[in-house]
């Protein structure tokens, strides 16, 4: 199926250098670790690993609200049961570039947000809808607006229900592992937000080898964390990605 998320954007390998504050030493190591083993199951799409690092507590799988009101969105561009709704608006963290999508999956006939992607520029690593090719998958353009709509208007009002019923639990999809990915020299630092929040910068290099096939380049991105009791999780549904 075309438009099938590459989840290699992220993988853990070489050296890891950490710039902390004013956590403790053993938040420092807690973070450290929740970093590096989302990183590494993301890469290899190993969903229990994911969910392992994931927030357990429904309010935390998004965070805050990213936007100062609501962004203003493209047209969907749907690939059969994948969708992109690219958006333009002013967020609320500095951290968060202005532009980005909502990537959707129809799941049993329904649309749903799947992850919410921050970028400048659709990153080359994802392989994206990038137009409604067929007349079946522009009848189905509403829809999926409607629901992008939907839940940016729960996640601003912090109506976690009818936010996480407008989500698609990629978490627990059964993935094929990708082969032949590499990734090296991987740079991360990791800012306190506040005592139950922090944010993790990374830069990397990642190739890819598929027999005589070679392929690399530098990518970098951005995720949140959020502590949960004594332990730190990596909120996936919502993603930077920089070049």
């Amino acid at each position: 199926m075309k438009g099938r998320l590459w989840l290699a954007a992220v993988a853990v390998t070489g050296a890891v250098s950490l710039a902390f504050h004013t956590c403790p030493a053993a938040e420092h190591e807690d973070q450290r670790q929740v970093v590096r083993a989302f990183l590494e199951a993301y890469v290899q799409r190993d969903m229990p690993r994911i969910r392992a690092c994931a927030p357990t507590r429904p309010e935390d799988l998004f965070g805050a609200y990213p936007f100062v009101g609501l962004p203003t969105l493209s047209p969907p561009k749907v690939d059969e049961r994948e969708a992109l709704i690219e958006f333009v608006g002013v967020t609320a963290r500095d951290v968060l570039p202005s532009r980005g999508g909502l990537y959707c999956y129809q799941e049993n006939g329904t649309w749903k947000v799947r992850q919410v992607l921050f970028y400048q520029r659709v990153p080359r690593i994802y392989s994206l809808p990038k137009r409604s090719l067929t007349a079946a998958d522009r009848r189905q353009e509403p829809a999926v607006a409607a629901v992008g709509i939907s839940f940016l208007k729960a996640w601003e009002r912090g109506d976690t229900a009818a936010l996480l019923d407008s989500w698609y639990d990629w978490t627990h999809r059964k993935e094929r592992p990708i082969r032949g990915l590499r990734a090296r020299d991987l740079n991360l630092s990791i800012t306190p937000i506040s005592d139950q929040e922090a944010f993790g910068v990374y830069r990397m290099t990642l190739s890819y080898q598929w027999g005589i096939l070679a392929y690399s380049m530098d990518t970098g991105g951005g995720l949140f964390l959020v502590k949960e009791g004594d332990r730190w999780k990596v909120c996936g549904n919502v993603m930077m990605f920089s070049f």
